[in-house]
């Protein structure tokens, strides 16, 4: 279920493209930036990764290809979802894709019902790693373990 809070990144180069999923996703209740050059796209992320709920990447894109934003993106935000839509379709960029991060993998062209039914549950499965809801604390002979925080204290006796 989304929220008002749910902001999805759009970056692609392509105007009609971002056009259209930037309206659709609004439409489905998203908030939606579409950016279209990669330099702008990474320092928009270094600056806003805490709201972006999802990204969805193209990967042939001007100044700074979307491999390298997404290397960048999981330095500054490891538990963002990143979508990737491009017409790179060889087995090789999708494998490339994957060993630097992507949660998913879709090429062009795209049935739209599709990619916002993907968005929707990256987005709900992001909410299940919130840091606040992960945190667990255990004993272990004498000492409390804290997950979230990764401390060890002595307890006290």
């Amino acid at each position: 279920m989304l929220n008002s809070k749910d902001f999805l990144l759009i970056v692609e180069d392509e105007q009609s493209i971002a056009e259209g999923l930037q309206y659709n996703f609004e439409a489905e209740g998203f908030t939606v930036q579409v950016i279209s050059d990669g330099l702008e796209a990474i320092e928009f992320i270094k600056i806003n990764h805490e709201k972006i709920s999802i990204i969805l990447l193209d990967l042939m894109l001007p100044q700074l290809d979307g491999y390298e934003i997404l290397k960048k993106t999981r330095f500054y935000a490891e538990r963002i979802p990143i979508l990737i839509l491009s017409a790179k379709s060889l087995e090789e960029d999708k494998i490339k894709a994957f060993e630097l991060g992507a949660d998913d993998f879709v090429t062009k062209p795209f049935h739209l019902s599709e990619i916002i039914l993907r968005i929707k549950r990256l987005v709900e499965k992001r909410k299940w790693y919130k840091p606040n809801q992960t945190s667990v604390k255990q004993i272990f002979g004498d000492a409390l373990f804290d997950s979230e925080q990764l401390t060890m204290e002595k307890k006290d006796s």
